[in-house]
């Protein structure tokens, strides 16, 4: 009887549904299942889509390319230049000790000679000494002694605008004042910012910088020369109207008087002949 009764209950159920008799299971899912032409549309559709893609990334390396090589080739040369100047660099220096240790050399063999003549008449003596004081003041010896020092600085607190007096700034004409006025006394040795000056040194203003020699320097502008009686025209250029008037523009002026000062000759070879043969030399 129980056997009769569960399998009416499975027709009955399988008939009017598992909810009427208390069971909620839900009914299965219709599957979709696309056309055969619907499938070759979809397929299509994605090869145009990769395509178009391909073409677009085979367009921006086209376009990308040439740039590259533009930037690519600049970079290659500016590498080979870079090595060229570095060597270069090395070689001058290497030439520079090369000058340095024949400018010795010259001294030396000059000394030697010098050394061998007669001092046992005034005249011999008169033209050694000349010759010392000409060497001097062309750069080509060391000078060690009394000396002095004067020091140029444009006015503190200045921005180098438009607003900007030019008054207050150090030019060229400044500095030559203090060399001409040391040259005057014959001084022996002058640099200025460490360039020992020839009788055909420039000193050129060039913007905020002065050139000296063929090097540009800004201020604070350095002058030091190597003089007899330094003492006592240190304190002529403080009593000086230019002194004073430098002063009055605001310019920050030093000048001192140095018990032992050294000046180096000139170290550039080629701008001494440079010199020289201007001077008909």
């Amino acid at each position: 009887m129980k056997a009769k009764f569960l399998k009416f209950r499975r027709k009955l159920s399988y008939r009017i549904g598992e909810g009427l008799l208390g069971e909620d299971r839900p009914l299965p899912e219709e599957t979709t299942v696309l056309p055969s032409k619907d499938k070759w549309s979809l397929a299509l559709t994605g090869l145009i889509l990769v395509l178009i893609l391909g073409l677009t990334v085979f367009t921006a390396q086209q376009r990308l390319s040439p740039r590259h090589r533009l930037t690519q080739i600049p970079q290659e040369e500016i590498n080979r230049l870079t090595e060229e100047k570095d060597k270069l660099r090395d070689e001058n220096a290497r030439l520079r000790d090369d000058n340095l240790r024949l400018a010795s050399a010259i001294n030396e063999a000059r000394e030697e000679n010098l050394s061998l003549l007669d001092l046992s008449t005034e005249e011999n003596q008169a033209l050694l000494q000349a010759y010392r004081d000409v060497s001097y003041q062309a750069g080509f010896w060391t000078y060690e002694g009394p000396g002095i020092r004067v020091s140029l600085q444009d006015k503190e607190g200045i921005r180098y605008d438009k607003n900007t007096l030019v008054t207050e700034i150090v030019h060229d004409a400044d500095v030559h004042y203090y060399v001409d006025f040391l040259k005057a006394h014959e001084a022996l040795a002058i640099q200025v910012n460490g360039e020992r000056l020839a009788p055909t040194s420039p000193l050129l203003c060039v913007g905020s910088s002065i050139l000296v020699n063929r090097v540009y320097h800004a201020t604070p502008f350095v002058i030091e020369a190597g003089i007899d009686d330094a003492e006592a025209l240190a304190q002529n250029l403080l009593n000086s109207r230019t002194y004073q008037a430098m002063v009055s523009r605001g310019l920050r002026v030093t000048i001192e008087y140095v018990e032992n000062i050294k000046i180096e000759p000139q170290d550039d070879l080629i701008y001494v002949e440079e010199q020289v043969k201007r001077l008909g030399g």
